[in-house]
């Protein structure tokens, strides 16, 4: 006979109810009337599978838990969301100012809009891409806030940055 004689999955919900499994059986032996000598073999052995079981459980969790976190703050701040972001809050502001008389001063709504959009250029000019959709996109951020005519350091900090990634991606540090 060839294989396994059982399939053993690899997850942590299995292994979760396997060590449960295995501290019920424990939990039995210890509270029964049954004369169980603990010092022999099967018993011990039997604890160090469950704490084994539990080490390689907490394990999966922990590295599960922290691929997700770290993929969550790549995602939360990838220059692509950053940007998808910004230009919805440039959109709604644009609006807003266009929709005011000429002489008329600006609504601490609309300053507080206009606001957060310069926050939010702030942090796309800092982000720095992981993939070509984030170099494109800033770019594309600095071409669309610039209008073609401002020049803000932003700008160059946001170059700086997808040069610097496509640099590495080639593999080379050349000025």
């Amino acid at each position: 006979m060839s294989g396994q004689l059982f399939r053993v999955p690899d997850s942590a919900e299995y292994k979760a109810a396997r060590i449960t499994g295995l501290a019920r059986v424990g939990i039995a032996a210890t509270d029964s009337v049954l004369n169980i000598n603990l010092d022999a073999s099967g018993y011990r052995e039997t604890l160090e599978t469950i704490a084994i079981m539990a080490d390689d459980l907490f394990h999966d969790l922990s590295a599960r838990s922290y691929a997700a976190s770290v993929n969550a703050a790549i995602e939360r701040d990838s220059p692509s969301k950053l940007f998808a972001e910004w230009q919805a809050l440039d959109r709604e502001w644009r609006a807003a100012s266009k929709a005011m008389p000429a002489d008329q001063d600006e609504p601490k709504p609309v300053i507080d809009l206009g606001n957060r959009v310069e926050a939010q250029s702030k942090r796309i000019a800092q982000s720095k891409p992981t993939t070509t959709a984030d170099c494109a996109a800033l770019l594309e951020w600095v071409l669309e806030d610039s209008d073609g005519a401002l020049l803000s350091p932003m700008y160059a900090v946001a170059q700086r940055n997808v040069i610097a990634f496509l640099r590495k991606e080639r593999g080379t540090n050349d000025a």
